[in-house]
């Protein structure tokens, strides 16, 4: 399947896949909390599971940037929210392609993937 970093993708233990897949699933908590805690669940596995191998720490790292890439912009859009009422239309659409990209990137995560979000910020390297 390929390489990451010294590590064969194929290879992999599984709980290092559930692990990763944790980073990236944890973030449907913050979905459920109406967006506002999006990031919470990937910092908080990730910052724990980090050192558990190279697969995790790459989609831990990917899952919070993602997060954080949509969770800003939510945040604002809410606020805009309770000045007009029609902007809280926008931060559900956004909320809920973060989910779904959340569960794709899960899935690939158990399989032993290496995925990338599309449209992200990596803020954290």
């Amino acid at each position: 399947m390929g390489d990451y970093g010294g590590q064969e993708v194929g290879r992999l233990k599984d709980v290092d896949k559930q692990m990763a897949q944790m980073c990236h699933m944890s973030a449907l908590i913050g979905v459920v909390a109406v967006g506002t805690a999006m990031p919470l669940g990937p910092l908080l596995i990730w910052l724990a599971k980090r050192q558990q191998g190279q697969f995790v720490d790459f989609h831990g790292k990917e899952a919070l940037n993602f997060q954080l890439t949509y969770w800003i912009p939510t945040l604002l859009l809410m606020l805009l929210g309770f000045i007009d009422g029609w902007f809280l239309l926008l931060p559900l659409l956004l909320v809920m392609y973060a989910g779904v990209m959340a569960v794709v990137a899960g899935s690939k995560a158990a399989e032993g993937q290496i995925y990338q979000y599309p449209c992200t910020i990596r803020i954290i390297r």
